[in-house]
């Protein structure tokens, strides 16, 4: 699933190329488990002024007022807003991609540590939050209330025949992908498909590496000649909010 979160540091309340598979490889010898870093507290936010009067929360029933926020970031987390039609998919543990606008083609790699038992209500959509631990480097460069994307990783495939998606189509509740051969003759042959990532979608059956297909476009028809003119790339189950 894809969704929008922000990121936070720990205890707060709110908070695909080679590159990309190379960053996920470190989460492989990352332990799940274990003590927590030693915590960094740094002052986020000042609230008073010097020689402003300040309440206590002892003496006022108002509530004292709020000198600073100190927050612990020692760890980054992401608070991602996932749509329930995906919610089924995500699994504590799972590998996740995360980016952010304000450091453009830099991958922050992490895991899903928390999913919420109960989902949240607007507007007649319901999404349920998904918590994520940032496992980076990089970490550093992530700052509280950053607005952040994230791609759980449901599913990955190596090595796998995979076409675009407008490729695919259904015809009585089978799919199918309508191949060209060298003579410009054209055949509609059933396949079966396997994972996908909004995309592109893999073909588990019915289609051969170097075959051409059909691309069904709303600008037209366009031709695609599977493992040639585009890399073979493992497969990612992705969704979104709606």
């Amino acid at each position: 699933p894809r969704a929008a979160g922000r990121t936070g540091g720990r205890g707060r309340g709110k908070g695909r190329d080679k590159d990309t598979e190379s960053l996920l490889k470190i989460l492989d010898s990352e332990p799940t488990s274990g003590p927590a870093p030693a915590p960094v507290w740094v002052v986020t936010a000042r609230n008073i002024q010097i020689g402003q009067i300040v309440s206590s929360g002892i003496t006022n029933t108002g509530g004292g007022t709020t000198v600073m926020t100190v927050s612990d970031l020692s760890q980054i987390f992401v608070l991602a807003a996932v749509d329930e039609s995906d919610i089924g998919k995500v699994k504590v543990g799972q590998k996740v991609i995360t980016t952010v606008d304000a450091f453009p083609g830099k991958v922050f790699p992490g895991r899903v540590v928390r999913i919420a038992t109960k989902g949240v209500n607007s507007s007649n959509v319901v999404t349920f939050e998904v918590k994520i631990l940032v496992i980076s480097p990089e970490q550093d460069l992530l700052k509280p209330e950053m607005t952040a994307n994230v791609e759980i990783v449901c599913a990955s495939k190596d090595s796998v025949v995979m076409v675009p998606s407008e490729a695919v189509v259904r015809k009585g509740g089978k799919s199918q992908v309508t191949v060209i051969d060298a003579s410009g003759a054209t055949t509609d042959r059933p396949v079966e498909v396997g994972i996908n990532d909004g995309t592109n979608v893999e073909i588990t059956d019915g289609l051969s590496e170097g075959e051409t297909v059909i691309v069904r476009k709303d600008n037209g028809d366009s031709k695609w000649k599977g493992g040639q003119d585009r890399p073979m790339s493992p497969g990612r189950m992705m969704g979104g909010p709606r």
